[in-house]
């Protein structure tokens, strides 16, 4: 029986007081990316297409769009060596009475380094930056 490579995951959630549509654009148009990342992202709309964040220090390819409830892409830093897979990162939106619960499941991480490492890059790269981005506008 073949030898099944062991990967790690994370699963987090945070609520934004703003609603669906506007969390979805904020986290897929390269001008909005720009505002609250303060680096350069790309998302596709397109299956198959680019995803690229942190000036491309992370891409991968969407694998789901649908706007404005999930999206989906593979996620490989640059410093993965090739024989790493890329890992896949999932994206739902749902409404609340308090705004937009975004729920973010990275599966595929390669070991317990990468996987606590992502979990806190996760939370200072995004869901803070976010938190303090809606908070002003």
């Amino acid at each position: 029986m073949p030898r099944r490579l062991a990967t790690h995951s994370i699963r987090l959630s945070r609520t934004f007081p703003v609603p669906p549509d506007r969390v979805y654009r904020t986290l897929t148009n390269s001008v909005e990316i720009r505002r609250w990342s303060g680096q350069h992202g790309v998302v596709s709309r397109q299956l198959g297409g680019r995803f690229a964040m942190f000036d491309a220090w992370v891409t991968g390819e969407v694998l789901a769009y649908e706007p404005p409830l999930q999206f989906a892409h593979t996620w490989r830093p640059a410093e993965w060596a090739a024989a790493v897979p890329s890992s896949v990162v999932r994206w739902r939106l749902t409404p609340s009475a308090r705004g937009t619960r975004v729920e973010l499941v990275h599966t595929g991480l390669p070991n317990a380094r990468e996987q606590e490492s992502h979990r806190k890059g996760w939370l200072l790269y995004y869901f803070e930056p976010l938190s303090r981005y809606f908070a002003r506008r």
